[in-house]
């Protein structure tokens, strides 16, 4: 993506930390793997949290698409001519990217359907990717599937035991009452509802800055879900807040991880990059705030 905006105008550190930004809605945008994570360390339906991700990332896409106007209209950051919108482009477009728009769609009908239970629905969507890479598109080799079995089985092999002990740590937790204790005294300081609310966000804007994102799930929602029920909010609509949070630290000093990869394929200084961040993070942050307040953008299937 950068070297074609590069080749608009853009500066490149500008056109690095705009990658950057844009790969924070993966993790929101379903299928997500963070969503999962969440559900199972909440007991929360993972399919709610699918389909609440749906509306909150096409918000937090277009919060991404605001500031970058504006740094095209008020900055040298940005390009300075802008293409006019054609409708026939954005089909072809969506038209190129059919396969991989099939994926959600697959995965959220089987589930929503009755066909396969969100579980099942992770062999589902194994199966359709490998169909479509080995037959269709053929980007993938039939003597490569055992190297990427490999590798797949390393990843389950790290996130597994995470998973079985945090479920463990919030037993132990729940055993001892802490989560509650910690509940009544959060809510004991005279904020209210939206002074806890921005509490919150606070200290998920600060956690994201130094905790890769399923330890900073698997840390902080034995002790912040109590919170959450006792201000009235819905456990999918309070995954989708966490998530969305968290996710803007995917583009924030220290740990950045999308910093850190954005630098190391464009070549441009890490700290460049995350100055460059700032108008996504701003826009982030505002859009984060509206979804927390506005529960109808994660409960719209309701």
């Amino acid at each position: 993506m950068i070297p074609p905006m590069v080749e608009r105008g853009y500066t490149k550190s500008y056109a690095a930390a705009l990658a950057a930004s844009g790969g924070c809605l993966g993790i929101i945008v379903p299928p997500s793997l963070i969503f999962i994570i969440y559900g199972v360390v909440t007991s929360t339906s993972v399919g709610d949290l699918f389909l609440g991700g749906v509306f909150s990332g096409v918000l937090l896409a277009m919060s991404l698409c605001i500031a970058n106007y504006l740094v095209c209209r008020f900055s040298t950051w940005g390009a300075p001519d802008r293409d006019a919108f054609k409708f026939g482009d954005a089909m072809k477009a969506a038209w190129d990217a059919r396969y991989g728009l099939g994926a959600p769609a697959v995965i959220l009908g089987g589930i929503y359907s009755g066909i396969f239970t969100p579980t099942e629905a992770a062999a589902v969507a194994v199966a359709y990717c490998l169909f479509v890479e080995i037959f269709l598109t053929r980007g993938l080799q039939w003597r490569q599937v055992p190297k990427l079995l490999v590798r797949s089985g390393s990843i389950s092999g790290i996130i597994g035991p995470v998973i079985a002990f945090s479920v463990l740590f919030a037993e132990v937790l729940s055993v001892l009452r802490l989560p509650d204790r910690l509940a009544t005294y959060l809510l004991s300081f005279p904020l209210g509802f939206v002074g806890t609310v921005l509490m919150i966000l606070f200290m998920m804007l600060v956690i994201g800055c130094f905790l890769e994102t399923i330890a900073a799930i698997i840390i902080t929602m034995p002790i912040l879900l109590p919170v959450a029920a006792k201000l009235g909010f819905d456990p999918v609509h309070f995954g989708v807040f966490i998530v969305c949070a968290l996710t803007i630290g995917f583009i924030t000093p220290p740990v950045g991880i999308n910093l850190f990869a954005a630098a190391a394929v464009s070549g441009v200084p890490y700290l460049n990059i995350a100055w460059r961040s700032w108008p996504s993070c701003v826009a982030m942050i505002l859009a984060v705030v509206v979804i927390a307040f506005v529960p109808a953008i994660s409960l719209w299937f309701r």
